[in-house]
């Protein structure tokens, strides 16, 4: 018998329900009292990084068993935990062309993540981007090339490893080839098998083949490997019959979080959970009502809805998991502190600025605008969606970083069109004002993805404003700091366009870098565009 299978065989009945649950970790109080309960642990939300460490640490101290604390830290430990490292989104990465250095920013994540605490990421995102119009995939994804994803894919694993944390592939069996959002409704994947295995499937079976630890099965409905059209998540087809058996894997099978819309907008909370351990999940993420989760699961369990083995199965692999997760992680980091030093350090934001100058993306430049002179210059920025906090936590400071290399530069950050501004009645009027006086025109575009959101393309405001500055007859040069699947959308308005893939800091100054000749254009774009 292995050290995981004597851990379970010597827990109670509630001990092994408990395991298969990884919570929601809202605040410290409520994360404590779910402890009663004895989850596998906790998914990281937003917070800073002293905050963080310091309630993750708490939590260890309490728990008398090795502690899953987990985090979705796509793009570092920024923007979950303020004070961290933001580095370009998996698709910024991939546009360097080098999966050394995508390495190494996993490598970077990772430390910071243990610096504070946590031991699991949700990462890679192994989803093939073959959908242009994929709201809530797009630049989360490497490329729409399932050997790129690959490539970056599996060198993303080996960093995390490297760097001290556990990792997780997702979203099986490949949430790149849908239109809609999971957090809303329950996508489909609209392809059949053969295209599917080829195309979408390649990225988890390499990283399947690498040893990786955790597979998370994404609520989507595939037709294709299993006819009845129910999300993958209560599928014992694509989970045990495909995922374990064509595939062959024999990790953890984690399931996306139980509070989404694909799930919750059908099925009953207390069914969700049922359904999913049932079908062969292990690990049971984020139920939006951990007691009601756990108690169905309990009686299904004594009234033999869910067989024993089931249920003893999943716990061995999530203990087996913990045990590893703990063991790799280094146990020094874990102070009062979270040694600070390993957050946002020197060498990490280098490594930022480096990635993000080499991802940095030259769509077109027909009229060679760039470098830019000396011309009078306009920069005006502004989001596709509403800032909120992001506004401080991410801030705008593109017109900032172009200033510091010319005097003769007047910026103005609008924010969300269709948002309300106390200081600027007319802030339309008023960056007319400042284009008509400018020499050449800087349009920063801020499309960050929104979970939820469902948004696609350009809404009226922002297409209004952009077609009255090219009215102008100036030259515009757009930088898009988001989604590459906008450029089809602006070519009309602008001859140049530079794109970043990401808004963070590290972004921002690369493209300022660029546009006033300090730094070469060097990125290739990961996908195809029309």
């Amino acid at each position: 018998m292995d050290a995981a299978a004597a851990v379970a065989e010597g827990l109670t009945l509630r001990e092994k329900v408990g395991r298969v649950f990884l919570f929601t970790l809202r605040n410290l109080p409520n994360a404590e009292n779910l402890l009663a309960l004895e989850p596998a642990g906790f998914i990281r939300l937003y917070s800073d990084a002293l905050t963080a460490s310091r309630q993750h640490k708490c939590l260890r101290d309490r728990a008398p068993y090795p502690l899953l604390i987990a985090a979705d830290f796509e793009k570092g430990v920024a923007p979950v935990l303020a004070a961290a490292t933001e580095f370009a989104p998996a698709m910024g990465l991939a546009a360097t062309q080098d999966p050394t250095l995508t390495e190494s920013v996993a490598v970077a994540i990772a430390t910071e993540a243990a610096a504070v605490g946590v031991n699991w990421n949700l990462m890679p995102t192994l989803d093939v981007n073959t959908d242009p119009e994929n709201p809530i995939i797009n630049v989360r994804a490497f490329s729409d090339d399932p050997k790129i994803v690959t490539a970056h894919g599996l060198a993303f694993l080996r960093g995390l490893r490297k760097g001290g944390v556990a990792a997780c592939a997702k979203h099986f069996p490949g949430h790149g080839p849908t239109h809609s959002d999971s957090h809303l409704t329950l996508p489909e994947v609209r392809i059949d098998k053969r295209q599917l295995i080829t195309y979408h499937l390649a990225p988890f079976q390499a990283a399947i083949e690498e040893g990786i630890e955790a597979v998370m099965v994404g609520h989507l409905s595939c037709p294709a490997l299993d006819p009845s059209g129910v999300p993958a998540t209560f599928s014992s087809r694509i989970i045990e019959g495909f995922l374990r058996g064509d595939c062959g894997f024999q990790g953890v099978v984690v399931s996306d979080a139980l509070d989404m819309g694909a799930l919750t907008r059908s099925f009953s909370h207390e069914e969700i959970a049922v359904r999913a351990l049932l079908a062969g999940c292990d690990l049971l993420i984020m139920p939006a009502f951990p007691y009601q989760a756990y108690q169905a699961v309990y009686a299904a369990v004594q009234d033999g809805t869910i067989p024993k083995a089931r249920l003893e199965s999943a716990v061995r692999r999530v203990i087996a998991l913990a045990c590893w997760a703990h063991d790799l992680s280094a146990q020094e980091l874990f102070d009062s502190t979270g040694n600070m030093d390993k957050i946002c350090c020197d060498n990490h934001q280098d490594l930022a600025e480096e990635v993000a100058q080499r991802s940095l993306t030259l769509i077109s430049d027909n009229a060679s605008h760039i470098p830019l002179t000396n011309d009078n210059v306009a920069v005006v920025s502004f989001s596709t969606t509403q800032d909120g906090l992001f506004e401080y936590l991410s801030p705008k400071s593109f017109g900032d970083y172009c200033a510091r290399f010319s005097s003769r530069i007047s910026s103005f950050y609008c924010g969300f069109l269709g948002e309300q501004r106390y200081d600027i009645e007319n802030q339309e009027e008023y960056v007319l004002q400042l284009c008509r006086q400018a020499d050449v025109i800087v349009v920063g575009i801020f499309a960050r993805l929104v979970v939820a959101g469902n948004k696609k393309g350009l809404e009226e405001r922002a297409r209004s404003l952009l077609e009255r500055i090219a009215a102008l007859g100036k030259p515009v040069i757009i930088s898009l700091f988001g989604s590459p699947y906008l450029v089809p959308h602006l070519r009309r308005y602008a001859e140049t366009i530079l794109c970043a893939y990401g808004g963070g800091p590290a972004q921002q100054k690369a493209a300022a870098l660029t546009l006033f000749g300090q730094n070469m254009c060097t990125g290739s774009l990961p996908i195809r565009i029309v």
